[in-house]
């Protein structure tokens, strides 16, 4: 038996785990909805704070505790086409936010957004990944 055909015949006797998926989801909705709760009080001086306008500073709070629920509930659901569709919408909402955060706020060349603002870009690829697969098992 050659190393190839044992990685192979490994690779194959590994359960599936078809849970896994909340070990992404769980943190990505948590932190989501925590950046959503904390600008609750809405205060004008806080969106001042960040130089954004303070109808943005509500629709990102709502947008991103809406979209960390829709993710749970995505999760939840993930066997109803409710679920597949609140997955999506959810990743879709979270890709959106953090991609405009980028944008609006921090405005950096691509490849300074990609070594300093490393959490950003993976909070956006994360809710791409849910946006593109919804509750699909690879």
């Amino acid at each position: 038996m050659t190393a190839i055909n044992y990685f192979e015949r490994a690779s194959r006797d590994i359960p599936v785990f078809p849970l896994a998926h909340w070990c992404v989801r769980l943190p990505l909705a948590w932190i989501i909805i925590y950046q959503g709760q904390s600008k609750i009080p809405l205060s004008p001086s806080d969106a001042e704070a960040f130089v954004v306008p303070f109808f943005m500073w509500i629709m990102a709070c709502l947008g991103e505790i809406t979209a960390g629920v829709l993710l749970i509930i995505g999760g939840i659901f993930h066997n109803h086409w409710i679920g597949h569709l609140a997955t999506r919408v959810g990743g879709l909402f979270v890709a959106i936010i953090v991609a405009s955060v980028l944008v609006w706020v921090y405005g950096a060349p691509i490849m300074d957004l990609l070594l300093y603002e490393q959490f950003h870009v993976l909070l956006m690829l994360g809710g791409l990944y849910f946006a593109l697969r919804g509750n699909e098992i690879a």
